[in-house]
């Protein structure tokens, strides 16, 4: 036994309080549950299938925030999230072929003297290589500047100037230091 909350039992309600909604755009919890909680009082004084044939999402439609212009507000999670995995790919891609190709030890003076001309980080841990303004960036934006990258390096480029295209293509400026 674990006290005297052992003893209490879980309240079942003949008619839920509310129903599960999913969604990615911001909703007011307060005023959907409390519609929830009005539909059940009318399910338990009329006919329970009034709660049962009642759609949450149409509930829901009536309770998200929305902004000055009238949209609906995302829940701010990014989404391009599923790509993160393509970018460690890619990031890891770039390591593999610098330190391969150019026969770049991992010596903290090249590395270095690397970021301090083009700003390029190079992760021994992660075996991963990325452009240090690109880190603050959206998913999008850092996967296609580091895949311009690839390409560039794929073709032959010398790192600098791979970096420079990169750069130019997707508008990501050298911020000096």
């Amino acid at each position: 036994m674990r006290g005297k909350t052992a003893n209490k039992k879980r309240i079942r309600y003949k008619i839920p309080t509310y129903k599960k909604v999913y969604s990615v755009y911001q909703y007011h919890r307060n005023k959907y549950s409390s519609i929830f909680k009005k539909i059940q009082a009318l399910a338990l004084k009329y006919n329970e299938n009034i709660f049962y044939k009642t759609n949450p999402y149409r509930v829901l439609d009536l309770c998200y925030k929305r902004d000055n212009q009238g949209k609906l507000q995302h829940l701010g999670d990014e989404k391009q999230i599923f790509r993160y995995k393509a970018l460690e790919s890619v990031l890891k891609e770039i390591a593999d072929y610098i330190l391969i190709a150019y026969e770049i030890m991992p010596c903290p003076d090249v590395l270095r003297y690397l970021f301090n001309r083009t700003h390029l980080i190079i992760y021994k841990d992660e075996n991963q290589a990325e452009l240090l303004e690109t880190i603050g960036k959206p998913i999008g934006i850092r996967l296609k500047t580091h895949i311009t990258l690839l390409k560039c390096l794929h073709t032959g480029m010398e790192i600098e100037n791979a970096i420079k295209i990169a750069r130019e293509k997707c508008n990501v400026d050298f911020i000096k230091s």
